[in-house]
C-alpha cells in the first residue's frame, strides 16, 4: 500500500522529515531522552546513513540489546502521545 509523502510525515516532531526508520532512531526530537539513555552518542550525535548501518550491523550484544530496549520504550512513548489523535 502507497502512503502519500505528506502522509509520512513524522506528526511528533517540528522537524518536517518522512516518519521513517532513520528519523525515529537517529533523529525525532521526541525520543531524544530514551535515545540517549540507549544509543551512543555516536549513533546519533551527526545522524548519517552510514552511522545507522554501522548500528543496525552491530555484531556487539549490548549494543542490540540497548538498541531493541530504544525501540520498545520509543514505540510505547509514540503510542501514548498518538493515543488522543
Amino acid at each position: 500500500n502507497e502512503v502519500n509523502r505528506e502522509q509520512r510525515i513524522c506528526t511528533l516532531c517540528v522537524l518536517r522529515e518522512i516518519e521513517d526508520d532513520f528519523h525515529f532512531v537517529n533523529k525525532c526530537p521526541v525520543y531524544s531522552a530514551i535515545r540517549s539513555k540507549y544509543i551512543s552518542h555516536y549513533f546519533y550525535r551527526r545522524p548519517s546513513v552510514l552511522t545507522y548501518v554501522y548500528l543496525l550491523q552491530s555484531s556487539h550484544f549490548g549494543t542490540l540489546n540497548n538498541l531493541g530496549k530504544y525501540i520498545y520504550f520509543a514505540f510505547a512513548l509514540g503510542k501514548q502521545l498518538t493515543k488522543g489523535n
